[in-house]
């Protein structure tokens, strides 16, 4: 069988076309020999992504971005469309981080592998996460300081106006002033010092020292008078730690209760004491017998012929007396 010229031409075309479309897209990172599993994921903003951006496993190109476009009409959401090798599976649970890959800003996917052990089917959705960017991680590190750096600025301001209504003529002239008592202070207060050493120079220092010598002196030798003195008073304290102190106390107890029986029967009016303290009769009894008994006297020592008779030689009256005896 022959084949013609224009044939043979045809095929190689079309074989050279193939390997071109090959070798483009595996320069793309696309193996079109391959089987490769597709996934999509949901981004609010994808800070920069673009086709053929990697997606990586801890650094390793593991596929690479599809492709790109708006969930819907109102470009509310955008769908990222991620091609991974054949070989690699997803577990469930995978995160899909935007991340900046370089100083420049180019973009890539990081997948944060999950702890699942079951596996995402080729066309699930993975979780998205986005990377701060330099410039906003900057920015977070820089606005703390910026808001010190003012609030400095601001106090600085307020410092330097409190300074300039302090330090005006008036404070200076006050603060010279100050100065100078200060100045004369310290003046006085040497001058004190040295009056201070002079007294204790010319005064009898030596004299005291010496008596206070003498006064340990005598003390020393009076030791053994003092150890006497304290071993009396030892043996006087054991003596009244020997004594029955209960007993005794036990005694003055009963003693306070036959006082307080006697009272209580005082207080009832039982007895002649009690009767002398609550019934006001008796003792007006005895103050009209005390009475009576003063008149007596009294009459007694006025006239004695009328209640004593002496006779020497003996009356008749004494006579008759006896006789009635």
């Amino acid at each position: 069988m022959n084949i013609n010229r224009p044939f043979k031409i045809g095929i190689f075309v079309i074989l050279v076309l193939a390997c071109g479309i090959w070798g483009l897209f595996y320069l793309k990172g696309l193996d079109l020999l391959s089987k490769e599993s597709r996934y999509y994921i949901k981004y609010e903003n994808i800070e920069g992504l673009v086709i053929s951006n990697p997606v990586q496993i801890k650094g390793l190109k593991v596929g690479q971005v599809e492709k790109i476009s708006f969930s819907d009409q109102q470009f509310n959401t955008l769908i990222v469309e991620i091609v991974i090798k054949h070989g690699y599976k997803i577990p469930k649970g995978t995160i899909a981080k935007i991340y900046s890959s370089d100083l420049m800003g180019s973009k890539s996917i990081e997948l944060m592998i999950g702890k699942s052990t079951v596996f995402l089917n080729d066309g699930d959705t993975l979780q998205s996460d986005i990377e701060k960017s330099l410039q906003d991680q900057v920015r977070l590190e820089v606005l703390p300081i910026k808001r010190k750096a003012e609030s400095l600025m601001s106090s600085m301001d307020s410092i330097f106006s409190r300074l300039e209504t302090v330090f005006n003529q008036k404070t200076e002239e006050n603060i010279r002033t100050s100065i100078t008592n200060i100045k004369l202070t310290f003046e006085n207060l040497e001058h004190t010092t040295r009056k201070l050493d002079t007294i204790i120079t010319t005064s009898n220092m030596s004299s005291i020292l010496r008596n206070i010598d003498a006064i340990s002196t005598t003390i020393r030798l009076q030791n053994k008078n003092i150890s006497s003195i304290l071993s009396n008073l030892g043996v006087f304290t054991d003596t009244i730690v020997k004594l029955d102190v209960s007993k005794t106390l036990t005694k003055a107890n009963h003693a306070l209760l036959v006082f307080d029986s006697i009272a209580t029967k005082i207080s009832k009016g039982e007895g002649t004491i009690g009767q002398l303290v609550k019934n006001d009769s008796l003792f007006r009894e005895l103050k009209t017998a005390s009475k009576s008994l003063d008149i007596l006297l009294n009459d007694v020592k006025a006239n004695p012929k009328r209640y004593v008779h002496f006779s020497i030689f003996g009356s008749n009256s004494a006579t008759k007396t006896t006789s009635s005896k």
